[in-house]
């Protein structure tokens, strides 16, 4: 008896061990599966299946193309950060999911906002950093023939435009006001961009041609020589730090920004250069209930401009084609920790066009003397939390930094 006794429990002690070395191995193995898997950038255009829900519901065409930093880490996600890649401006460090982490300094807009994961949002003074995992970008097909070369006679493409709030903390301009330009310098400003396209701009045409830009005759809703378009495009863009005329280069976002950030170099190939429509027309005329008239930001329209990712056009926002205005857009977590302020998780974003405003709203206005002795605010055009357009604050105020960033691009596929 005792002989089998012994026979049984040393069956029973090797069937544990097996047991537990079997436990182990499947841990470890799902461990090493897990960690050596890689997330897959998406370099192309995935059509999501219809009836996948959206901004406009189920009836909407939506795609997943490119990568963006979007929700807050998971807390069983752990962080390596001996394993990282370079996109554009970021970092991004392996997560133990096999997800890519982009790390961040938390920058709330006020104190009382929350993450997905319902845990609040911090203020930079907190030096609070966060992980938040790269995700596709989800874009709705809101034109199936956009006229992306202004040219009749091409073929249209598809003009696709961001699902959510992607990121925030980027002022339209960095500076609140430029001098208006006088009749002389505006006639000589003409001559010389009609002179650009050609190659005709001699080195003297040239300086003098910087020389107005520099001495502060750009209104700061210009919107080819705005820090948001140079941070959409990768581009250098001039900056003006205070009253002096005094202008520099500044470099921060020169082939490192959300176009090389969030597509690799063969997802870049697919997006198309836009001629970006800048005229007084893409801004509309924009209605005021005090005096029942319609006004045109003719004084601040600018040159139409060449870009892959752009924001939208007043008369691109109203287009009811787009379904646009009855569209309100969310913020991603990274957009919640990039300073952009949201109520109800809907938040306001940027479109490109210059606004017009009278001296005589007060709520909004800025003051500037012109040299015709009326006073108008330099400003451009924002959608609301509510889906309305509004006329904001004045540029370079702290409220614009609060303002999100929802891109457009255009693609054919």
């Amino acid at each position: 008896m005792k002989t089998n006794k012994q026979t049984i429990n040393k069956i029973l002690y090797v069937l544990i061990l097996f047991l537990i070395l079997m436990v182990t191995g499947c841990k470890y193995f799902i461990e090493e599966v897990t960690k050596n898997k890689s997330y897959k950038f998406h370099e192309t255009i995935t059509v999501l299946p219809k009836g996948t829900d959206g901004t406009v519901g189920t009836d909407g065409v939506y795609v997943y193309f490119g990568d963006w930093p979007q929700t807050i880490k998971a807390d069983d996600v752990t962080i390596d950060e001996e394993e990282s890649i370079i996109m554009g401006s970021n970092i991004y460090y392996k997560g133990s999911d096999g997800n890519y982490y982009v790390r961040c300094l938390e920058d709330a807009s006020s104190n009382e906002l929350y993450y997905s994961n319902q845990t609040p949002v911090l203020t930079k003074e907190s030096n609070s950093y966060k992980y938040f995992k790269i995700e596709p970008i989800k874009w709705r097909v809101i034109d199936t023939n956009f006229d992306h070369d202004l040219n009749a006679g091409t073929p249209g493409k598809k003009l696709l435009f961001a699902e959510t709030i992607l990121t925030g903390n980027i002022n339209f301009y960095d500076y609140e006001h430029k001098k208006r330009l006088d009749d002389v310098q505006k006639q000589k400003y003409n001559q010389l961009q009609k002179l650009k396209p050609t190659g005709l701009l001699d080195a003297l045409s040239s300086k003098l041609l910087n020389e107005i830009i520099n001495g502060g005759s750009i209104y700061p809703n210009n919107y080819k020589h705005s820090k948001v378009r140079a941070f959409l495009n990768g581009l250098s863009y001039e900056i003006r730090p205070d009253d002096s005329p005094v202008q520099s280069l500044n470099n921060m976002y020169a082939g490192k920004g959300f176009l090389q950030t969030a597509f690799t170099d063969k997802a870049q190939l697919l997006i198309e250069v836009t001629t970006v429509d800048n005229s007084v027309d893409s801004a509309g005329y924009q209605y005021y209930l005090q005096t029942d008239t319609f006004y045109s930001a003719n004084d601040y329209s600018c040159e139409n401009t060449y870009d892959k990712v752009f924001l939208l056009s007043n008369k691109e926002r109203s287009n009811k084609n787009y379904n646009l205005y009855i569209s309100v857009y969310k913020l991603t977590d990274y957009a919640k920790e990039n300073y952009v302020w949201y109520k109800y998780n809907y938040g306001k974003y940027f479109l490109r066009s210059p606004l017009y405003q009278p001296e005589w709203i007060e709520d909004y206005c800025y003051k500037v003397e012109v040299s015709d002795n009326r006073e108008e605010i330099n400003g451009c055009l924002q959608v609301t939390s509510h889906g309305c357009i509004h006329t904001g604050d004045r540029i370079g105020a702290d409220s614009y930094n609060k303002i999100g960033i929802v891109p457009a691009i255009v693609v054919d596929f």
